[in-house]
């Protein structure tokens, strides 16, 4: 079959345009490039300028942290951690007591029977020697 009878085939960057025609072997689109090429661009400068100015805030906020006494500084820090939704060492030292007196109040019923410290390790070894 002879080349020039085939359909061209053209290559598409969108359903609606063709930029390339394989016939003629031209950019049928350029214009459509150059100003997506600019509207790209000028979204990235915009989100580098966003990104240099978030930076600069957060500098400023932490000099200005940094200024305060330390009274203060360890109460911002409380609260900054308060904010993360993450437990702060009172309520793990709370919840630690309340496991303590879980553990003691089923050891003092009998539900919880103890296993001297020698065992528990002679058991670990059986357990991995075999």
């Amino acid at each position: 079959m002879n080349s020039s009878r085939r359909a061209p085939i053209p290559s598409r960057v969108d359903k609606n345009e063709t930029l390339w025609d394989a016939n003629s072997k031209k950019f049928l689109g350029i214009k459509k490039i150059e100003k997506d090429i600019r509207i790209r661009c000028h979204s990235y400068i915009r989100k580098i300028d966003w990104m240099i100015n978030l930076s600069e805030l957060n500098d400023k906020i932490l000099q200005e942290a940094l200024s305060l006494p330390s009274h203060l500084r360890t109460q911002l820090i409380d609260e900054l951690i308060r904010s993360l939704n993450v437990p702060i060492q009172e309520e793990v030292d709370k919840l630690w007591d309340e496991e303590i007196e879980r553990r003691l109040s089923e050891i003092e019923s009998g539900k919880t029977k103890l296993i001297p410290g020698e065992q528990v390790f002679k058991d670990i070894r059986n357990r991995f020697d075999k």
